[in-house]
């Protein structure tokens, strides 16, 4: 794969990860749901490995505030 190399880092050439995103998605439908949410695990945990505590933390907590936000909204009760 090609890189650009900018102030930020290494950037992806778009037309390279446009062939990508269409290799994904081809690959997509050969596979089952099972084999799909392997392959998700493996990428959620790997992610995990790669941040921070802190930033775990940070992720966990906005997913609680959404959880709890939509169960108000279900109840329909309002508060904080």
């Amino acid at each position: 794969m090609q890189y650009s190399w900018g102030m930020a880092g290494p950037k992806k050439q778009p037309d390279y990860a446009a062939l990508g995103r269409k290799g994904g998605k081809a690959r997509l439908r050969t596979l089952s749901p099972e084999q799909r949410r392997e392959i998700a695990s493996k990428a959620g945990r790997a992610r995990l490995r790669k941040i921070s505590a802190e930033r775990r933390r940070e992720i966990a907590r906005k997913a609680i505030r959404i959880r709890w936000a939509h169960a108000r909204a279900k109840k329909g009760t309002q508060g904080s």
